[in-house]
């Protein structure tokens, strides 16, 4: 019977640390998924930076990117846990409210886009922030 209890014990652990791994294994999964999505995000937040900028001398493409950068700005900006880029993305925003108003010229909308480029690559080369 001493056995028996021995045995069933190293069952019983053996089933603890397996379901611990799987547990891990999806958190690792989960933590994996939404570090895609803010990839994604940011590369999304980057193309529609650039193409405000490239399109300044078209004005209906520059509202039409404009507003895409708006949309994201209130519907992306939930998936950026990362501070400098969300600091960014407010700067850029900013920057072009600006320069809409004629208060700011092209080269200070290029470095804000600039900047907000490179908070997301920077981002997105660390990993999920904590």
């Amino acid at each position: 019977m001493l056995a028996y209890r021995s045995s069933t014990g190293g069952e019983l652990n053996k089933t603890k640390l397996e379901n611990e791994l799987l547990i891990k294994k999806d958190e690792i999964a989960f933590q994996r998924q939404l570090w895609l999505e803010r990839l994604a995000t940011y590369r999304k937040i980057a193309e529609v930076a650039g193409a405000v900028i490239a399109n300044v001398s078209d004005k209906k493409k520059m509202e039409e990117s404009v507003l895409q950068f708006t949309s994201l700005y209130w519907g992306a900006m939930i998936l950026v846990k990362d501070k400098n880029v969300e600091q960014a993305m407010i700067n850029f925003s900013v920057e072009l409210k600006d320069y809409q108003n004629e208060w700011s010229d092209l080269d200070r909308l290029k470095i804000k886009a600039n900047d907000l480029i490179e908070a997301c690559r920077k981002s997105a080369a660390t990993g999920l922030p904590s």
